[in-house]
């Protein structure tokens, strides 16, 4: 997280996002998980908070050793929240949704379904940086997640990132060679790309004009 953006949160906020990663710097992931949790508890869509949680899961996903026992158990609890997840969609809480969501990848930090499911609450309430953040983890985990890579496509374009965003098409049609939409919208990043070179030629000859005087 950059310095100017760190200063400009709220100091509660702030206080919880330091505390956070420095729990998970010196591998006390189930302290960070505790402090980022609260953080997004102030925050849902505290998008560098959500990357500690996430880390910090993966990391303890990694290193369990779970029996047979306890993995029916929590399965059976994974269940249970997956069902209230649900529900909570016809209730318009996305606060809620999302809390549902990151229990169930506790025990399965890299499950895609539930990523996506997250990934579309946030796209549903115009949250487009928490979902560029949670499409990216999808992208990381499966880099020929079509859908995916269509809506990195659109959000870095959002963002201004014209170059991730034609790379994100180009890798899309490369597994879907007939996909018309991300066909033009590499058209309409290279027509954007002609435009702006255009513009910078005559900057440069005008320019030019100006200093032969």
């Amino acid at each position: 997280m950059a310095d100017k953006d760190l200063e400009n949160l709220p100091s509660e906020l702030k206080y919880c996002y330091q505390k956070a990663l420095t729990a998970f710097e010196k591998k006390d992931f189930d302290y960070a998980i505790q402090i980022s949790t609260q953080a997004l508890d102030l925050k849902f869509d505290f998008k560098e908070a959500r990357f500690i949680l996430h880390m910090c899961k993966r990391e303890k996903a990694g290193s369990a050793k779970t029996g047979f026992i306890k993995t029916a158990l929590n399965t059976l609890k994974d269940t249970v929240f997956y069902i209230q997840a649900l529900v909570s969609r016809f209730d318009g809480a996305p606060e809620r949704q999302i809390e549902k969501y990151e229990k169930l990848l506790t025990h399965e930090p890299n499950n895609k379904h539930i990523l996506h499911l997250m990934a579309a609450v946030f796209m549903k309430n115009s949250l487009q940086e928490p979902a560029r953040f949670i499409f990216e983890e999808i992208y990381a985990i499966d880099p020929k997640d079509v859908i995916a890579l269509r809506n990195l496509g659109k959000l870095y374009y959002k963002k201004g990132l014209i170059e991730k965003s034609r790379s994100m098409y180009k890798k899309l049609l490369g597994l879907k060679s007939n996909d018309f939409e991300a066909e033009k919208a590499l058209k309409d990043l290279d027509a954007l790309k002609t435009i702006e070179q255009s513009f910078k030629d005559k900057d440069t000859g005008s320019f030019e004009i100006r200093t032969d005087l």
